[in-house]
């Protein structure tokens, strides 16, 4: 009669986790790195949104204030064009330059309405991602 002598044998950690991997079907693998990613991707998407919409709050404020450049532009070339000079080239001179402050400050208010729409499309973008992920 032959006796049969098991061994018990013992995992180490190393190889108890790197055949727990092995178990796991190809969907289940597909599973968890989606969920790594999405999880990781809305937290992306969030700092985004943040920091886009911080940069829309100060662009809000730069507009009001390239606003009130203009109408003091536009006040200051009312000024120009009802005011008197020594001579017709200094008035000339004087309402010239008082336009050039109004077309500087118009370009001004217009860049930056830009910007806000950009910035504005951005978050949009990023907020229809982060939908994407619910």
């Amino acid at each position: 009669m032959a006796t049969t002598t098991q061994k018990k044998v013992t995992m180490s950690k190393f190889l108890t986790t790197a055949l727990k991997d092995v178990n796991k079907s190809e969907s289940d693998r597909i599973k968890e790195s989606v969920e790594s990613f999405v999880a990781e991707a809305k937290i992306d998407a969030e700092q985004q949104v943040g920091a886009y919409e911080a940069d829309l709050k100060k662009l809000q404020l730069d507009l009001k204030k390239k606003q009130n450049d203009l109408k003091k532009a536009e006040e200051g070339f009312e000024t120009a064009r009802f005011s008197t000079a020594t001579n017709f080239e200094s008035y000339l001179n004087n309402r010239n330059s008082a336009q050039a402050k109004v077309f500087a400050a118009m370009q001004a208010v217009s860049s930056v309405n830009n910007e806000i729409a950009g910035t504005e499309l951005t978050i949009k973008e990023f907020k229809s991602i982060l939908s994407d992920f619910e």
